[in-house]
């Protein structure tokens, strides 16, 4: 799951550095370790005080919640995923005024997660099952929608995406069986330990990654 900070155009375009001495990051996932902890560590250390920064970390319900904050200046960074942005490029959409200027997680984290004593092994043992993210809003969901795509499942008709909330609450929507899998990054996975057999996308789904997230 690659995330990369993006800000509001008009702001790019200021010179003024005392407009980031009050600074709002805000995340479309609740911080874990591989990417709560940069934040933390500099508070702690007093690197953001060093650099006259007084900074602020809010959470939101996914990228498409997110991104609207971004677009409207009520925040003065976002750290979501690509996907949302790029899509509103398509369609005849009207393209969101905000850009990335730097590739916070360059690598994809997320993956499939289901029991360990579960029958599903693939993408295409999912049909006809309920998936669990953290919330409908969620960036990384197109693709998600791909990746089950490409297994031979139709999203929405013969396969289940399902608003569990994010890491406890997510992990015992899955304990309970009131999702099949779960569907968030390797992070929160390793949480589970070997409660939980993991598995990821296909590589025909990284490949489209690969090739449309530097257009970004």
């Amino acid at each position: 799951m690659r995330h990369l900070y993006l800000l509001p155009l008009a702001l790019a375009c200021a010179t003024s550095a005392h407009a980031l001495d009050d600074v709002t990051v805000a995340l479309a996932i609740p911080p874990a370790v591989h990417d709560g902890a940069p934040f933390a560590a500099a508070e702690e250390l007093g690197l953001f005080k060093a650099q006259g920064l007084a900074v602020n970390v809010v959470v939101f319900q996914g990228a498409g919640a997110l991104l609207p904050q971004v677009a409207s200046k009520r925040v003065t960074f976002g750290f979501p995923v690509a996907e949302p942005v790029i899509s509103s490029y398509f369609n005849g959409k009207n393209p969101l005024p905000v850009r990335y200027f730097y590739n916070g997680v360059p690598s994809q984290t997320l993956e499939y997660a289901v029991l360990a004593d579960s029958p599903i092994k693939t993408l295409a043992d999912l049909k006809d099952k309920k998936i669990g993210v953290g919330a409908l809003t969620w960036g990384t969901l197109p693709n998600s929608r791909a990746a089950l795509k490409v297994a031979g499942l139709s999203p929405g008709e013969n396969v289940e995406f399902v608003a569990v909330g994010a890491l406890g609450a997510g992990f015992q929507a899955l304990r309970s069986k009131q999702v099949d899998a779960l569907n968030f990054n390797n992070s929160w996975d390793d949480m589970l330990g070997r409660e939980v057999t993991r598995f990821s996308w296909d590589s025909r789904v990284r490949a489209m990654r690969q090739l449309l997230l530097p257009m970004s």
